[in-house]
């Protein structure tokens, strides 16, 4: 457990890079195919085909989370910024 946290070489530090890699690789992955496995659900359920509202919320939605990951992201940076301003450079 200890070796994704503190990786002691250059090589654990690249499969560990790897390994969550594949992880997170997989989890994209299966979020497009269970979004499939809906719309066909859904298509079998009432004989209408919507996979353009489907795409079109799911795209809405990730794209509301990348804004939101950029205002927590600057805010987080603004906040160290002033705490720890040598870190940046700034005295």
């Amino acid at each position: 457990m200890l070796g994704y946290l503190v990786p002691s070489s250059v090589l654990g530090a690249a499969l560990v890079g790897v390994a969550v890699g594949v992880g997170v690789g997989g989890l994209l992955q299966l979020l497009e195919v269970m979004l499939s496995q809906i719309i066909d659900d859904d298509a079998a359920r009432t004989g209408h085909r919507r996979e353009g509202v489907y795409f079109g919320v799911n795209g809405f939605v990730v794209r509301g989370s990348v804004v939101l990951q950029a205002i927590v992201a600057a805010w987080v940076l603004n906040a160290a910024l002033v705490t720890y301003p040598w870190v940046f450079g700034r005295v």
